[in-house]
């Protein structure tokens, strides 16, 4: 399971969520790891931050303030910045052609930060 946002995502924030978007990624992460999936959380990282040399997909780390949200996220090659809806993509590149925590994935199902499991007793295979 992946996930990406804009705002970084502290392990503690996962064992006690006090945000909406950060309990879904709990829920998410227990979920995969009831099925046996790999589980990511990618924060997307301020423009400035891939000038700098950081990855242009994922894992970095740094708030962007909502000002900054349409000039953040990924930077494209050819196209330059791209706002952060647009990124899902090269996270899902990535993850394919890297996996998780060097996990291959043969397939990947994309969450945005506002969506979860509602049933943790039924696998992506039995939908």
């Amino acid at each position: 399971c992946v996930m990406s946002d804009t705002r970084p995502l502290a392990p503690s924030q996962l064992e006690q969520p006090t945000a909406f978007w950060q309990l879904t990624a709990a829920i998410n992460r227990l979920y995969a790891a009831v099925h046996g999936y790999g589980f990511l959380h990618a924060a997307l990282v301020p423009r400035e931050e891939h000038m700098a040399g950081g990855d242009p997909t994922l894992l970095a780390g740094g708030p962007a303030s909502s000002s900054m949200k349409l000039a953040t996220a990924c930077v494209h090659e050819k196209h330059g910045g791209r706002a952060a809806p647009w990124c899902k993509i090269p996270v899902v590149a990535h993850v394919l052609q890297n996996g998780i925590h060097a996990r291959r994935c043969a397939s990947v199902m994309y969450l945005d930060s506002d969506a979860y499991f509602d049933d943790a007793t039924v696998s992506l295979d039995e939908h």
